[in-house]
């Protein structure tokens, strides 16, 4: 598997949002949500941390506010390393095109063909005609990205995509994960993970995407206990524990349905509160329509509990850890959200192998840059941005970690039989690095080169010379 120092891994897919980067006029809209977000999240920024912004969608502007405020002065890598796909658009009506920045890393990209509408709170508004998809690095197309998934995918987002494919533009395989209420499910005329939606399988059919609770860092993830400080004069004060987005009975109703239509489902859940719903869920369902190897997964499952993971078990979910946060989120976890015991505990990736529970890590643009490899040095240093260790009993093995952005992924995906690996009969996706992450000191697994990705053994990223 190993070539001097050449070192190629099969790539399965992680989830990952794929977002739009937009902007109003040049650089305008950049600096107008900079300085909106500057007051925002004012009490929560600590000096070399991304700011998280799930409410706020705006894609490259969220990196432009790092620069500009100096907060990733020790993490270069992410810098440098944090690109999107950026579809340019024509306005059809204006039959005009104007000029658009995009902010990534420490360079600013200038296209003559983009015209966007400013981003809402709510979502994206675009234009309906794509001349064009910059793939800058790690999600499209490059830097140990062969496959990605669009993690919430809404109704102009798959048109578009579909758009890209046609036109020869999108590089690297993409599963989209229909939008619960975003996305017409009845168009599909298969509901199984795994279904090529293209024929050459550059995009394919993932589970219904919905989500529950919010983000602790927000103070919206459902816990079951009250956060460890309150900096905000949120309703409960100091009892507050965040909340679930939609009536229980109402929410369980509408997995059962799905479950029973054959849909593979995922759900985004952070606080163990939301967790425990999400599993009252797929229980029910199972109770109502046993189903065999449903797969039904938990996105983020952050502040999963022991007991919870022992559900997890028997159910044959899956879940789809946030093994970075314990970088990026950690030192704030343990001092303000959750506090040292649960902190720790976040991501608890040894707790499910002891278990015997498969599962992915996944990155999720833009709160973390997408960066596999990230993951893995995550996954078995548990090493904050503040050069703590946080919860050194739940960090994993290199290579089970590897398995956790491959094979596992790709399970997890069900396109265990195409992706994931390096075998004969699967899909020629791979990437080549530039060291052995099994070899080198596991906490330089992070600054591994990656110097060539191979899509459909089609050379997509770097050079193999």
């Amino acid at each position: 598997m190993f070539n001097l120092s050449q070192h190629f891994i099969g790539v399965g897919p992680q989830f990952a949002e794929i977002h739009f980067a937009m902007a109003d006029a040049p650089g305008q809209g950049v600096l107008n949500r900079v300085r909106l977000l500057e007051n925002l999240f004012l009490h929560i920024v600590a000096v070399d941390t991304f700011i998280a912004s799930v409410i706020l969608q705006i894609g490259f502007d969220f990196l432009a506010l790092h620069l500009r405020s100096g907060l990733i002065k020790n993490h270069h890598r992410a810098a440098s390393h944090f690109r999107d796909i950026a579809f340019f658009e024509e306005d059809e009506a204006a039959g005009n095109r104007q000029q658009c920045q995009l902010v990534g890393g420490d360079k600013v990209f200038t296209h003559p063909q983009a015209n966007y509408q400013r981003a809402t709170g709510a979502g994206r508004q675009q234009s309906s005609r794509v001349t064009g998809i910059h793939d800058h690095r790690t999600v499209s197309a490059a830097q140990l990205r062969d496959s990605a998934q669009d993690g919430f995918t809404q109704e102009k987002q798959w048109a578009q995509l579909r758009k890209a494919h046609e036109k020869g533009l999108l590089r690297n395989r993409v599963q989209i994960l229909p939008g619960l209420d975003c996305c017409d499910l009845n168009q599909f005329t298969s509901h199984a993970s795994g279904t090529p939606l293209t024929a050459d399988r550059k995009i394919s059919l993932g589970a219904v995407k919905h989500l529950v609770d919010g983000s602790l860092q927000c103070y919206t993830g459902c816990l079951s206990n009250p956060y460890h400080k309150i900096i905000y004069d949120l309703p409960d004060g100091p009892m507050w524990r965040g909340y679930i987005q939609e009536n229980p009975e109402g929410f369980i109703d509408r997995i059962v349905a799905l479950h029973r239509q054959g849909w593979q489902i995922a759900i985004h859940g952070n606080g163990d509160e939301a967790i425990q719903l999400i599993l009252d869920a797929y229980e029910e369902a199972q109770k109502r329509y046993p189903r065999a190897d449903a797969r039904h997964i938990i996105i983020h499952c952050q502040t999963v509990r022991e007991d919870q993971l022992d559900r997890i078990k028997r159910l044959g979910v899956v879940p789809s850890f946030f093994v970075v946060h314990t970088y990026f989120w950690g030192d704030r976890h343990r001092d303000i959200f959750l506090g040292p015991d649960r902190a720790k505990r976040i991501s608890p990736l040894r707790s499910a192998l002891k278990r015997g529970i498969l599962f992915s890590n996944h990155n999720d643009t833009f709160v973390t840059p997408i960066d596999p490899l990230l993951s893995v040095w995550s996954a078995v240093n548990r090493i904050t941005s503040s050069g703590q260790v946080l919860g050194e009993e739940y960090t994993i093995s290199v290579m089970d970690a590897l398995r956790s952005v491959t094979s596992w992924a790709a399970y997890q995906a069900c396109e265990e039989t195409s992706k994931g690996s390096l075998e004969p009969g699967k899909l020629a996706d791979m990437v080549v690095l530039g060291d052995n992450p099994l070899a080198v000191d596991k906490k330089a697994i992070r600054d591994i080169p990656v110097l060539a990705t191979i899509v459909g053994n089609e050379l997509v990223y770097g050079s193999l010379e």
